[in-house]
């Protein structure tokens, strides 16, 4: 996988290091919220409900999604102008392998059909660099910092999440 992305990449992997920290943090403050609702309802179920520290904690709740929105909005800009811009240049460097291609790789082909062919892959690597870096970094981002949050609020309840992940790994193969 490191090598397939070295050569998507021309070698230039480091370039993606920066979009996919933004895509971290933005999935901390993504978890966030659900973190802040766990603890309303662990205070709505308290002998003694206390309104102030709820209403404190919508407030928070409010805030991160203000800062997820702002920190996403760098996020996705900065994924996708790497992706592209990454893409673009191994556009340039297949478009040039193929010019010195010899004639006879050409001969009883299209060479238009080959150009495409090429052109339609760099289309898919294209679109796994611009959209599907955030949702894979999120896949493995938000369980763990949920599972940390449940940690520090109830181990049992950290261990069932774990074993609950644990239970579907078969069925993610």
């Amino acid at each position: 996988m490191r090598n397939a992305v070295d050569i998507i990449t021309g070698g230039k992997r480091k370039a993606l290091y920066k979009p996919i920290l933004l895509h971290i943090i933005n999935d901390l403050f993504r978890g966030a919220p659900y973190g802040f609702l766990i603890m309303v309802l662990w205070d709505l179920f308290a002998p003694v409900i206390d309104l102030g520290h709820i209403m404190f904690l919508m407030g928070a709740m409010v805030l991160t999604y203000l800062i997820q929105y702002i920190v996403g909005k760098y996020a996705l800009v900065s994924v996708h102008e790497t992706g592209y811009s990454l893409c673009s240049e191994a556009r340039l460097n297949l478009g040039e392998h193929l010019r010195k291609l010899p004639m006879g790789f050409f001969k009883g082909r299209d060479p238009g059909d080959i150009t495409q062919l090429m052109l339609q892959d760099m289309t898919f690597v294209e679109n796994i660099f611009t959209h599907l870096i955030a949702d894979i970094v999120a896949a493995f981002t938000l369980p763990i910092i949920l599972i940390l949050f449940m940690a520090v609020l109830d181990i049992k309840l950290a261990l069932v999440a774990v074993i609950t992940i644990l239970i579907s790994f078969p069925f993610l193969l």
